[in-house]
């Protein structure tokens, strides 16, 4: 986690708007929200979603481009890449998928045999009722240790998109730490795993942080309460409560322009 040590948010300098999204996109194909070979979606939903212009857009997907995020070509849609090694062949990655399958198969029947065999059950399945709707606008507060003191509070306005029991959450452009959660809703439960690049400007100058998070959605659907984990700097393994609470239905442009901005510390 950050830590939470942020400087004065009116000290702060900003880098520019596209630079921010840029950065948001390449912490969403790195969670696994966009997996390499997928099409990010069209500009137009991108401006709409981060409540800015298509020309804003177009510079943070240029800026992908040139990092390797991104491979964008005039009057097409812009194909999530991944710096580094090539990947395997299509032919390959189907093949090691079959070789996958078969073994989780074989696995099962076994599980199956020897369940039987002790005069056991299957276990029972689990709930597979959605939760929601839950998209919104969301206050999002997590406690973590530190060095300062004991216990510190990160507070950030976020956005939540639901699509069926995917749950995906993103800080708004304003927030100086971007943080991007990425959940799956069975029943009451939401699990997943988060990420948070940390204020440039801070002590801990962009260090990206990851770990996992367990939320129970409340009956009402407005409270997410649970627990995160996760690596701290020197390796310990850190956990606390994490906790959101719904601001604002509406997931427009409008709404995004209204709680783009550092939540007040509390009193």
């Amino acid at each position: 986690m950050s830590g939470g040590l942020y400087p004065d948010p009116m000290a702060r300098t900003k880098p520019p708007e596209y630079r921010r999204i840029a950065d948001d996109l390449r912490m969403r194909v790195q969670s696994g929200e966009f997996a390499p070979g997928d099409l990010f979606p069209p500009e137009k939903d991108l401006a709409q979603h981060y409540g800015v212009s298509g020309g804003t857009i177009a510079k943070a997907l240029n800026a992908l481009n040139s990092e390797g995020w991104a491979e964008k070509h005039q009057g097409k849609r812009a194909v999530v890449r991944v710096p580094g090694p090539e990947r395997p062949d299509v032919d390959t990655r189907l093949s090691r998928l079959e070789e996958r399958m078969t073994a989780a198969e074989r696995y099962h029947v076994d599980v199956a045999r020897i369940l039987a065999e002790a005069g056991l059950r299957e276990p029972l399945e689990t709930p597979t009722v959605e939760a929601g709707p839950l998209g919104g606008i969301w206050l999002s507060e997590y406690h973590f240790p530190s060095s300062r003191n004991a216990d510190e509070v990160s507070r950030h306005y976020v956005i939540l998109s639901q699509h069926g029991p995917a749950l995906t959450i993103r800080t708004v452009p304003a927030s100086a730490s971007q943080i991007a959660i990425n959940l799956t809703v069975n029943g009451q439960v939401a699990t997943g795993a988060w990420t948070e690049r940390t204020d440039e400007s801070g002590p801990y100058a962009g260090a990206v942080y990851h770990g996992a998070i367990q939320l129970l959605v409340s009956e009402d659907g407005r409270r997410l309460d649970g627990m995160w984990a996760g690596f701290g700097s020197l390796g310990e393994v850190n956990s606390g409560p994490w906790a959101l609470t719904l601001v604002d239905e509406r997931v427009t442009p409008e709404a995004v322009e209204q709680w783009n901005r550092v939540p007040e510390e509390r009193a």
